[in-house]
Order: C-alpha cells, then structure tokens, then sequence
C-alpha cells in the first residue's frame, strides 16, 4: 500500500506528527485535492471510503502547500511511493502544483512516463530511478516539453540512445547528478542540449576527450562541483562559452590550472572547496575577466594574497570562510568603488583591523558574522570611507 502525502519542504514549517501536518493542509491546501479528483463528496464519512486502490482511503492525505523557501511555489512531495502502477501515475498527474518530488520511485517505464509527465507543473524530480531505457527517455522529453527543471540524479549511467532522447527536451534545467563517468558519444548527445543549467555533480574526474567535448555545450550554467583536480583539462573547461562555473570540489590549485583559468570569459566562478592559496595562484586569478569569484573555502590569507585579490577589478569577492584576519592582510584589501566584498565569517576584530578597513574604497563591505563589537570598533567602522555592514 502506497502511503503518500505532500508537505512543506521548508524549515520554516515542521510538524511534530502526521496529525499536525494534516490539520494544516487543510487550511493551507491550494491545489486540487485527490478527493476531488475521485469525484468524492467533501461530506463523505472517510471510513466509508476503501483504504486501497487509485481512489483509496491513504491517497486522501496527499495536499498541497506554498512553500516560502521555494518562492511560494506548490510543492507536491511523495516519499511513501517507491512504485507506481499507470492508474495511480494517471491520478498523481492530474494534480496541480509546480513541483513533483518523488525522491524513493525505484523504477519507471515508458507506459508510467506517459501518464506522469503529463504533469502540468514546471518541474519534477525521480531521484532515485537509477535506469531508463531508450523508450522512456524518448516519451518524457515529448511529453514534458512544459516543464523546465527535470531531476534524475538517480541514474547511474546513460546509454547514447538515452542522451539523444534527453538532448531534444526543450527545458532549461537538467540534473544528472549520479552519473560518474560519460562516454565521449553521451557528451557529444548532451552538447546538443538547448537548455541552460547542467549538473553534472558526480564527476569525479575528465579525461582530455571529455573535457574537450563538455566545452562545446552552449548553457550557461554547469556544475562540476565533484571533480578533484583540473590537472590537463583546465585549458578545455577556459574555453567553456557559458557564464557560470562550479567547481566547488577543488581544495587545491596550481599556478598552472589557475593560469588557464584567468582566460575562461565567463562571469561567475565558485571555487568555495580551495582551503589555502599563494600568490601564484591568486596572481592569476587577481587577471581573471569575471564579476563575481566564489573564494568561501579560504580560511586566511596572507598579505600577498589579499593583495592580489585586490587587484582583481570583478565586482563581487567572497571570502566568508576566513574566521579572523590579520593586520597586514586587511590593510591590503582596499578595493575599488565598483566592489562588494563579503567577510561574513568574521566572528572578532580588533582595532588594528579596523583601522586598516578605515579608508576602504569598496561600496560595500560586509561583516554580519561579528559576534561582538565595543563602541571603540564601532566607531571606527562607522568612520570608514566604504559602508560596512554588520548584524550588531
């Protein structure tokens, strides 16, 4: 028996028991409920109503909510269903919402894909189906031409037939977070691919072949975020024409890689897995073209480094892993008018730092992190050139 029900997928909203959350849905629900959809009476006595079948007693529970974290959008999430059968697949799809999570649906084929991304939602996520064959891919890239996210970081691997499916959905956000390594014909297939988000988390590392095919895709955004190394490839990845790069699991960098970086033209670079850096790196990094460098991994630098990164003329740095900075280091980071630079893990500074952050010419420079100030340190913030904005 398939017990399922929808919930807030927020922080803001927890439930103690599956009674609160119910008592809730029902002042809360917006969408079509599957007692409307069944054709059933809103005065009809729940007991008389038979607990299994499409129409049965556990698919009442299923509601819709807002969800503040997503926007506001409807969220339709189904853990109890790992299996469907086309007559409960033909029910769910006649729900209203935005997004459809079924984050424990083992398998599905082309006859439950039919039915279900006949979904009228914009997005909808099966992250745990680890295979598709060639039929199902083909029947979700038709039929959900509406949709603009599809989550599948459950597949393992996809086979070049699948990927040629894929590559003719006309969405615009496509996970694929499971898989670990790619043949050169699937990227050929994916390259394709009209749409603008990949994630491709789950590679751990690219061969010269694949890293030189990835290049050629025409998105915008990609997420790389599971390679370790850049080693060899990184002069491929620089050639990459989109305006977004991840690679968030990087915890070191060459000179070398970081060189071949500085030439890539896009305009956002997350780099939040690199823990240390020297000038040879930064240097390279400070000539990047970029407005927006993602540097959170960091937890000190050395005045050679702030330096460097001050000479950099994006627009927005981020170095909130750095805890405590030194003197010297802060005197370094001046900034220019066009700037922001975010210290938010700052939890303590001292007067010296302070006073070096005292003619700063960045717009904004912020330090929400601070966990305490005395007026002395308040003072000499409010009287700095730039603003400086901290939560005391």
């Amino acid at each position: 028996m398939i017990l399922a029900f929808i919930w807030a997928c927020t922080s803001d909203l927890e439930f103690s028991s599956e009674a609160e959350l119910m008592a809730h849905s029902k002042s809360e629900k917006v969408g079509k409920s599957i007692k409307e959809i069944c054709g059933y009476s809103s005065k009809i006595d729940v007991n008389q109503i038979p607990m299994d079948g499409v129409c049965g007693r556990q698919y009442l529970e299923m509601r819709l909510y807002t969800s503040p974290e997503m926007d506001s959008s409807e969220v339709l999430y189904l853990p109890g269903v790992s299996a469907l059968s086309k007559e409960e697949a033909s029910i769910i799809q006649k729900l209203d919402g935005k997004w459809l999570n079924l984050p424990n649906l083992k398998a599905i084929d082309a006859d439950i894909a039919l039915r279900l991304f006949s979904f009228k939602g914009p997005s909808i996520s099966l992250n745990q189906v680890s295979g598709m064959d060639e039929g199902t891919a083909k029947v979700i890239s038709s039929k959900y031409q509406h949709g603009t996210t599809l989550s599948l970081n459950g597949l393992r691997s996809v086979d070049t037939g699948v990927a040629e499916e894929l590559k003719t959905w006309k969405g615009q956000t496509l996970y694929l977070n499971g898989i670990t390594s790619m043949d050169s014909d699937v990227a050929d297939e994916l390259n394709e691919w009209k749409g603008q988000t990949l994630y491709l988390n789950g590679l751990t590392s690219l061969d010269l072949d694949l890293a030189f095919r990835l290049k050629d895709w025409n998105g915008q955004m990609l997420f790389l975020n599971g390679l370790t190394s850049l080693d060899d490839v990184a002069q491929y990845l620089s050639d990459w024409s989109g305006q977004t790069l991840y690679l968030n699991g990087l915890t070191s960098m060459r000179s070398g890689v970081a060189e071949e970086l500085k030439t890539w033209k896009g305009q956002t670079l997350y780099l939040n897995g690199i823990t240390s850096m020297n000038s040879g790196v930064a240097y390279p990094l400070s000539n990047w073209s970029g407005q927006t460098l993602y540097l959170n991994g960091l937890t000190s630098i050395d005045s050679g480094v702030a330096g460097d990164l001050n000479d950099w003329s994006g627009q927005t740095l981020y170095l909130n892993g750095l805890t405590s900075i030194q003197v010297a280091s802060a005197e370094r980071l001046k900034g220019k008018s066009n700037q922001t630079l975010f210290l938010d893990g700052l939890q303590s500074i001292n007067a010296g730092v302070a006073i070096a952050f005292k003619d700063c010419q960045y717009d904004v420079i912020y330090m929400r992190g601070l966990e305490e100030m005395d007026a002395t340190l308040r003072n000499e913030l409010d009287a700095a050139s730039c603003k400086i904005v901290t939560s005391l």
